[in-house]
């Protein structure tokens, strides 16, 4: 099975406009906000950056929050709106993730004279440690589509209220939302029962649909990541390799895998493989920052997204 690149080098790509609000989300469970790392002090952002925007914990933490304030982006624990303030499995200060690794990456261009005249960036990061798709697998099942939408934990309802309500907000600044990626960073909890890694097809396929639906578009570029991890079931790890590889098969235009055995730091020796942090189910540092680069490459290239 071969997956098809990020994107196209031969693809041209119009200049950015204006009023272009480039949209980059991450969602998932205890990796998409890189649990257990720490930014050194000097790569930490501690004042909120100029150019680049998200959202802040205690404003959306809610199933009916009222608006949308867009607010300078920091490595505080607050960046990340889905696991409730104070939570470790999610709310840690200044971690490395895919998120605000790629925001710096956007504002130091900015910052060094901005030669692609980026607009500003918006990032939303949802994630929460633990969490799976398989409603039956309770309490790590908050990203459950069936989870209940009263409940402020539940995930996939909060996710899909929050991306309208965040688009709808652009537009009402007369921004032109586009949207980079969806990078869901989860798969690890569908391994905690082989009826939750037989289901995983059918689930990663109802959350990308429901998530495309929410922003009216189903031609949004979505990023899985590659089950490298030893530190699970093999056997339903197999499962969920093979309905990601299935997920991506049914849509490769739009659909790509984020497989940390491409970046320069893999080693191939089991069982932290060089990308993992001694745990060996969390990424290190260097591998968040990787994520980001794969990122901020397809930008370098001249990609914009996919306008909605």
């Amino acid at each position: 099975m071969t997956y098809k690149p990020l994107h196209s080098p031969e693809i041209q790509y119009l200049p950015w406009e204006i009023n272009d609000a480039p949209l980059f989300i991450v969602l998932g469970q205890s990796n998409s906000y890189g649990h257990g790392t720490q930014l050194p002090p000097d790569e930490r952002i501690t004042q909120g950056l100029n150019n680049v925007f998200t959202l802040t914990l205690p404003e959306v933490y809610s199933i009916n929050f009222p608006t949308i304030n867009w607010t300078g982006l920091t490595s505080f624990g607050n960046a990340n709106i889905g696991a409730p303030v104070g939570l470790l499995r999610g709310n840690q200060d200044h971690p490395y993730n895919a998120a605000n690794r790629f925001a710096k990456l956007w504002q130091d261009h900015i910052n060094q004279g901005n030669t692609l005249h980026l607009p500003d960036l918006y990032v939303i990061l949802m994630g929460y440690g633990g969490q799976g798709m398989y409603l039956d697998n309770p309490p790590d099942n908050r990203w459950a589509p069936e989870h209940d939408p009263k409940e402020v934990d539940s995930l996939y309802p909060r996710a899909i209220r929050t991306l309208r309500m965040a688009i709808e907000s652009l537009r009402k600044m007369g921004k032109n939302p586009l949207i980079l990626a969806v990078h869901w960073n989860q798969w690890e909890a569908e391994t905690e029962s082989l009826a939750a890694a037989k289901a995983s097809e059918m689930n990663f396929n109802r959350i990308i649909t429901g998530i495309s639906d929410a922003i009216s578009s189903c031609q949004i570029p979505w990023r899985l990541y590659y089950p490298l991890s030893v530190a699970f079931d093999p056997i339903s790890t197999s499962y969920v390799n093979e309905a990601i590889k299935d997920v991506i098969a049914a849509d490769p235009k739009y659909r790509s895998l984020i497989d940390a055995r491409n970046s320069p730091d893999y080693t191939g020796v089991a069982s932290d493989y060089g990308v993992f942090l001694p745990d060996e189910m969390h990424y290190n540092g260097d591998t968040q920052t990787w994520f980001a680069q794969q990122e901020w490459e397809l930008i370098l290239s001249g990609y914009k997204g996919i306008e909605i």
